[in-house]
């Protein structure tokens, strides 16, 4: 038998809360359009790491794509620091 949605074998019951800081730089990332490796590089992780991060926001949230996860994500909840800026903001750091 599998391993149920939502249920860590260690740690138990996850909680569904909102991302944490690194899986909000991630998602931003995911969302630009990058793939797992450039992810990787821009944050100086391996890109298995990267696919254990969506991972998990995926069995968290429930979202059986990658689509269907960033659809999910309560883009209102990420901290202003980790928003990237508007378009047309750029020029105005």
């Amino acid at each position: 038998m599998g391993q149920r949605r939502g249920y860590h074998r260690q740690w138990g019951p996850r909680e569904p809360g909102p991302p944490r800081p690194r899986e909000w730089e991630v998602l931003l990332l995911l969302r630009q359009g990058l793939e797992d490796e450039e992810i990787a590089r821009r944050l100086g992780i391996t890109a298995s790491t990267v696919r254990g991060h969506i991972y998990r926001l995926r069995d968290r949230l429930g979202a059986n794509t990658r689509a269907e996860l960033l659809r999910r994500i309560p883009w209102e909840q990420c901290p202003p620091g980790l928003q990237p800026p508007e378009a047309g903001d750029q020029g105005h750091l």
